[in-house]
């Protein structure tokens, strides 16, 4: 998009200019003393009407107005304060832009069909950028004859003022939930159009604030029938009868919808689909359960019949909804019943009940009124907890002497009264507890499930003898080691920087020792030479002296080179018998990691290694575990692994210890349990038992506490609390 001026609208074209006569020239000249006065009159008039239009629109935004009509007075305001040819408002929440309302002459109804593909691509690049816009017309291209179908352009002989409303739920996003088009005056200039754009922002702005306000009444509203039905749900679920369910049912649907009449009906049971339907002989089975507000109902009666009659033959699917938009459909005989005597009552909804369609609703009310979209929402809601209050009552007529119990048990006075006394309800009470006792001494299998890990009970573990980097990592997971092989290299950087600096430091003492001993073999000659035999003597001891010394260093260097080639060989970790390398739970340290002294980096299960699985027994079934552990009556059953791991059976060994758990509590107690050999091969290898055993593996310990009552069982726990405390207070 280009602009022909900095502060002019945007247009489509670059090449396009905006006509500069029209209005706008028509005022450039020089006016009169009596025309400048008439003219300003005018202008303040206008200036007048349009802030009259404005504040009407936004007392208007600020009222529970239907979105229609809102939005039909915002244009209509908006074409007649601007003059304009024709407004169209579009909804831009679909694939492709929908006309939502139109007025004046010039409307989307005057497009060519050439020209809707382009035009729908200028709507919806406006509604992506979010910026108003005055789009001149577009002229046809020349080469094709049309407009571009993929280029966005006005196809109208009027310039387009397009203004975004915003979506109030966008957020951030901006996106435009609806469009404003007014189609201009086509002489009007860039300032003047300029104004109009000014004043279509701030319809669409008016236009926005009402959105939000409509968003927030209808919060309001849904907040409020939410809050309607909670009330309600109780008093449909507190029978136990059809009848009486059904009353409440249509009392209460009255009361939501502020209904005069709401009638429930049971059908006979769909046995063939809707569309093979015998009315007759479903009608013969069908009956009106409730009418709101009525006491008794007349079956026999001729209005009692029709009225069943027409919700019968209503077409509903199963949990449908229907809004009849045709009342005058019913016949009005039903109202020449004594019990429906309101003749001016208008059939509104249609509700079918459940999945099933075994239940109508039939709402009818005084006045048409259009149902929105909460309206429906309630209707719904209502419904499913209508048609649950149903099925639980058909329920409890299924289960032999439920209603009996119901009466017994039951916390109404008038279930009470119906159905026996407190005699009757006591013995009833004195059987029910005789029952549950003699269920309760009912002998139970008592397990305690333990948590436990897999472990090799000879593992070597080797750690890090010092602080190092690791240089070299020469075995992995599962490989099979021989009894001195090499596994892991370290290298110390301070051993090594010790090392050649005690090296350098026996080279310059070796080359001193050497030039010492050339010079004792040189001594006597030249000594004898001089003539000076006093004074060779004395360097020859000189000499000797300290060829003594650097000897001695040479051997105090030597001793440390061997101490640092001992520490160098401590660095290289070699397996110290055959076995298998474990690394499962840890993997091997990688290469060029530093260690810590005393850091893990390699385990080697030996190959005859023995099995053991570490449980944890909590405190509170402590005494039970170990007196059956101890008893060793039969193996513990255990399951390595997830829930469908191997099988296998221990038996008790030692107690370990105890551990604190991490988030506190009394400490459980460990205890160690060895695999029997019964339970997986006799002599399994290493390799082979590595790939199905691992170092740390989780095992679901079941302990089988023998058979005690089944309320002991149940309540272990509190029985337990209670006679610690008992056992306190004695």
């Amino acid at each position: 998009m280009a602009s022909p001026v900095s502060d002019a609208p945007f247009v489509f074209s670059a090449g396009m200019a905006m006509p500069g006569g029209g209005v706008d020239a028509a005022r450039s000249g020089s006016p009169r003393g009596n025309e400048l006065a008439a003219t300003d009159d005018l202008i303040r008039q206008t200036r007048r009407e349009i802030s009259e239009i404005v504040r009407e629109v936004a007392e208007l935004a600020r009222r529970p107005t239907p979105i229609h009509s809102f939005f039909s007075a915002l244009l209509d305001r908006t074409t007649r304060a601007l003059a304009a040819e024709g407004a169209v408002l579009w909804d831009m929440t679909g694939e492709a832009p929908k006309p939502v309302l139109r007025t004046g002459r010039v409307t989307d109804q005057q497009i060519h069909a050439r020209g809707r593909t382009a035009h729908d691509a200028l709507l919806a690049e406006i509604a992506a950028s979010g910026s108003p816009v005055v789009v001149p017309p577009t002229p046809i291209d020349s080469a094709s004859g049309d407009w571009v179908s993929d280029q966005p352009a006005n196809p109208t002989d009027r310039p387009a003022a397009v203004v975004p409303i915003l979506d109030p739920l966008a957020g951030e996003s901006k996106a435009s939930r609806y469009l404003l088009e007014v189609f201009l005056e086509p002489d009007a200039g860039v300032a003047t159009q300029r104004g109009y754009l000014r004043f279509t922002a701030q319809m669409a702005d008016l236009a926005g604030d009402f959105l939000r306000l409509d968003e927030l009444r209808r919060g309001r509203v849904q907040a409020a029938s939410q809050k309607r039905l909670s009330s309600v749900w109780p008093r449909l679920h507190r029978h136990d009868r059809l009848e009486t369910c059904a009353a409440e049912i249509v009392d209460i649907a009255a009361e939501l919808l502020a209904a005069a009449r709401v009638t429930l009906v049971q059908l006979r049971p769909l046995a063939v689909s809707p569309d093979s339907i015998d009315i007759p002989k479903r009608l013969r089975r069908s009956r009106i359960l409730a009418i709101s507000h009525v006491e008794s109902i007349d079956h026999r009666g001729a209005a009692c019949r029709s009225l069943l009659e027409q919700i019968v033959s209503l077409q509903l699917a199963p949990g449908q909804t229907v809004v009849l938009s045709e009342p005058q459909n019913m016949v009005p005989e039903v109202a020449q019943n004594a019990i429906l005597d309101d003749a001016s009552l208008a059939s509104r909804l249609a509700i079918s009940l459940g999945q099933d369609d075994r239940y109508r609703l039939l709402v009818q009310t005084k006045q048409s009124t259009q149902l929105a979209d909460h309206d429906l929402e309630l209707i719904e809601s209502f419904a499913n907890h209508a048609v649950e209050a149903l099925r639980s009552i058909e329920r409890i007529a299924a289960v032999p002497m439920a209603r009996t119990w119901l009466s017994i048990f039951g916390s109404t006075a008038a279930t009470c009264t119906h159905y026996g006394t407190w005699v009757q309800r006591m013995i009833v009470a004195g059987a029910a507890g005789g029952t549950i006792l003699m269920a309760g001494m009912i002998p139970k299998t008592m397990t305690v499930s333990l948590s436990a890990n897999l472990r090799p009970a000879n593992v070597r573990t080797h750690y890090s003898p010092s602080d190092a980097v690791v240089q070299q990592v020469l075995v992995r997971h599962g490989d099979a080691v021989v009894e001195g092989q090499t596994m892991i290299v370290l290298q110390d950087l301070a051993l090594d920087e010790q090392t050649t600096t005690l090296i350098g430091r026996r080279a310059v003492i070796s080359e001193k020792l050497a030039r010492v001993v050339g010079s004792l073999v040189e001594l006597p000659s030249s000594g004898v030479r001089s003539g000076n035999r006093e004074n060779a003597h004395t360097s020859d001891e000189a000499l000797v002296q300290q060829q003594r010394l650097l000897e001695e260093e040479q051997r105090g260097i030597d001793q440390q080179l061997d101490l640092l080639a001992q520490a160098r060989q401590r660095l290289v970790i070699r397996a110290d018998r055959d076995g298998t390398v474990d690394a499962w739970q840890t993997e091997l340290v990688a290469l060029g990691r530093p260690v810590r002294t005393g850091e893990t980096l390699v385990r080697v299960q030996p190959a005859d290694a023995r099995w053991v699985v570490d449980a944890k027994v909590p405190q509170n079934r402590r005494l039970l575990v170990m007196q059956r552990l101890s008893s060793a009556e039969e193996p513990v059953r255990l399951r390595i692994g997830d829930s469908e791991g191997e099988a296998a059976t221990a038996t008790f060994t030692r107690q370990i210890g105890f551990e604190t758990p991490p988030t506190g509590g009394p400490p459980a107690t460990i205890v160690e349990l060895a695999i029997d050999a019964a339970a997986g091969e006799p002599n399994p290898s290493s390799t082979t038992q590595v790939a199905r055993w691992r170092n740390g593996m989780p095992v679901e310990v079941t302990v089988d506490c023998g058979k005690m009552p089944l309320v002991k069982v149940l309540f272990f726990d509190l029985i337990r609390s209670v006679r610690l405390q008992w056992e306190k207070w004695l």
